[in-house]
């Protein structure tokens, strides 16, 4: 699925599951070689181990790409869950972490230039309804992080 942001030229594509995170592998690693405050929880390899070795359901993870000029600007690895609360069933997507620290993120450099990418994000799951959704969850998430940027 491609999403494209008229406004700024801005392409969106998802990928789920093992499958998906494999083919987004290469955009990953150009991403990653070019973020100035790098942390693990960035890197590519974290996530290819929890998806192949423990991730119980690996269908239910997706990887947003975000792109301009068909160069990766920024990641988005979500875990679609369902919370319930008060009798309610909220479809829920939250940032996805594997690791057991228990601290999440997005992957994108924290520029003016993307100061508004969970604006976009949010405009991307309201389009699409393969990823219907009634919550977004950001847990877990550093003070200086991708997320809250």
């Amino acid at each position: 699925m491609t999403l494209h942001d008229k406004n700024k030229n801005r392409q969106a594509q998802i990928f789920r599951g093992r499958g998906g995170l494999q083919a987004l592998e290469a955009s990953w690693r150009t991403l990653q070689e070019n973020l100035p405050d790098l942390r693990f929880i960035h890197y590519y390899g974290w996530y290819k181990s929890r998806l192949e070795n423990t991730e119980p359901d690996p269908e239910s993870i997706v990887f947003v790409l975000a792109s301009e000029a068909d160069r990766p600007i920024a990641i988005f690895p979500l875990q679609q869950v369902v919370i319930r609360r008060f009798g309610l069933a909220l479809r829920t997507w939250e940032i996805y972490w594997p690791n057991d620290m228990g601290i999440c993120d997005f992957v994108f450099a924290k520029t003016s230039a993307h100061s508004h990418m969970l604006e976009w994000l949010i405009a991307l799951l309201n389009e699409r309804k393969e990823l219907a959704w009634d919550l977004l969850r950001l847990q877990d998430t550093l003070v200086d992080s991708c997320a809250l940027y």
